[in-house]
């Protein structure tokens, strides 16, 4: 399988956090503030996808 890069921006474009995918299975950690960011994914400098991410916390009773 091809590697992939994946980008997480805020709003803004600057950087949070860059990942590299090796296999089919794709996991987030926890590790992202609460808010709206963007994800790029890219093979070899070229973009193949741009998606909104929104994480909230779970609020609970």
């Amino acid at each position: 399988m091809a590697s992939y890069s994946i980008l997480f921006t805020n709003v803004s474009g600057e950087l949070i956090k860059k990942k590299v995918v090796t296999s089919d299975k794709l996991e987030f950690d926890n590790q992202l503030a609460t808010g709206i960011c963007i994800i790029i994914l890219f093979n070899e400098n070229k973009t193949i996808t741009t998606k909104k991410l929104l994480k909230t916390v779970k609020v609970y009773d």
